[in-house]
């Protein structure tokens, strides 16, 4: 179909760590971060998810073209099911979930914060314009 529903493998967060920023499609396991502690201090966490890294650039061409094909069925549900649902800052140990099925926020080790968003807008919020790869440009 597109680069976007081809590649999203369960969940797409979109990850802050070392001031840096990056989507990853997340097997929801991973967003147990109180699981992976020990792994997230050690680094071996990152390891992990590397495999799961997305190509922003592919994925604004994704919509563009979505878009642009005028298939506004199609266009419809990529805006539903083809956008992120964690923000996971790893630098300020802080997580945002939009996630309907699971209560990651109440997942995370007891030095983070989290929060449950109430809607997709208060995801969003957290997310620099730059990255919103369902936007119009």
């Amino acid at each position: 179909m597109g680069y976007v529903s081809d590649n999203n493998q369960g969940i797409i967060a979109l990850i802050k760590r070392n001031k840096e920023f990056e989507y990853n499609s997340l097997d929801s396991s991973y967003c147990v971060l109180e699981d992976y502690e020990k792994e997230i201090e050690s680094q071996e966490y990152f390891g992990w998810i590397q495999n799961t890294k997305l190509d922003l650039k592919l994925m604004v061409t994704d919509f563009e073209e979505i878009r642009n094909s005028e298939d506004r069925e199609l266009l419809e549900k990529y805006l539903i099911w083809e956008k992120p649902n964690i923000f996971i800052d790893f630098d300020n140990k802080y997580m945002v979930n939009f996630y309907h099925d699971r209560l990651f926020e109440q997942m995370v080790p007891k030095s983070w914060t989290s929060i449950y968003a109430k809607s997709f807008e208060d995801l969003e919020n957290n997310i620099p314009n730059e990255l919103k790869y369902w936007k119009e440009k």
